[in-house]
């Protein structure tokens, strides 16, 4: 829709002037042949509960390349989608908590704006190096979708705002009934391109894909037979209004772009004041390597 096209253009913008402001992941890195930071495993089992929520783990494997100053990671989960001219369909997220299998750093912050939450993973008082693995466990109410004859979840999963390519991406859906009209779509936002894989038995759902490149992810379909969830009704909030919730005017893309060079630039300042020694990797559109 115009409203995720929208958040592409200011994201890549974002990340081009960041670049050129010299920040974290800037050319001379890669002129020097250092290894690119990445994702390398993005892994999800979700369970879809009788209760009509859905309880997620998610694996990260991040390859921090040449960096050697990065507190952790962050993960952006977004809680509204517009749903109309006057209203945006809210989600619910709860329960969040984290741990490293490979012992990095694991405290969780949450950082909550009117659309998202951002679930930080790391400390700021300590660096991480190589590649680390990182589990992101929580659950989403309001997901479920009824429908006459089946419900059905319609789930964005690994979000289309990493600042970094995924190498591979699987992701498992248990359901409390038989699986049914799966579908598994790859890419940039309203991508109609499928997932490199795809399948269902009995009350599971198996999907995977490879590469992702920056501003694309995967979004999966699952139905299961009607009355097996409760399917809640759909919670609405009135829209929040911004360059990032409706398609842009040509004055909203005007004042965005604006904001945008300015937060590049001023950015760009901080950074050089700073230094890169208090960084967190910034994995999501407008969240390039956070302060801590």
């Amino acid at each position: 829709m115009a409203t995720r096209r929208a958040r592409r253009v200011a994201v890549l913008l974002c990340r081009a002037l960041l670049t050129l402001a010299g920040g974290p992941g800037a050319g001379a890195a890669a002129a020097a042949g250092a290894q690119v930071e990445r994702v390398t495993v993005f892994d999800v089992v979700a369970e879809i509960r009788a209760d009509g929520s859905v309880a997620v783990v998610e694996t990260i494997s991040y390859d921090f390349g040449a960096a050697r100053d990065r507190h952790g990671i962050e993960r952006e989960i977004d809680l509204r989608e517009p749903y109309d001219e006057e209203r945006d369909r809210v989600y619910t997220l709860s329960e969040v908590t984290a741990g490293s299998p490979s012992g990095a750093p694991a405290d969780v912050t949450l950082l909550r704006d009117a659309a998202s939450t951002t679930i930080r993973v790391g400390h700021p008082d300590r660096t991480v190096s190589g590649t680390q693995t990182y589990r992101i466990s929580y659950v989403l109410s309001g997901l479920m979708n009824a429908f006459d004859h089946h419900d059905e979840l319609y789930w964005e999963v690994t979000g289309t705002r990493w600042a970094v390519p995924v190498e591979a991406v699987s992701v498992r859906v248990e359901a409390p009934g038989d699986v049914s009209r799966l579908r598994c779509l790859a890419g940039e936002p309203d991508s109609a391109e499928p997932c490199a894989s795809g399948v269902g038995s009995g009350t599971v759902a198996l999907f995977g894909h490879g590469r992702l490149p920056v501003g694309s992810g995967v979004t999966v379909v699952v139905g299961v037979p009607t009355g097996v969830v409760q399917v809640p009704p759909p919670v609405y909030a009135e829209t929040v209004h911004g360059p990032w919730s409706r398609p842009p005017g040509a004055a909203a893309i005007t004042v965005a772009v604006l904001a945008v060079l300015l937060a590049g630039v001023g950015g760009g300042l901080l950074w050089w004041r700073r230094g890169r020694d208090r960084m967190f990797v910034g994995l999501t559109p407008g969240l390039t390597p956070a302060g801590s």
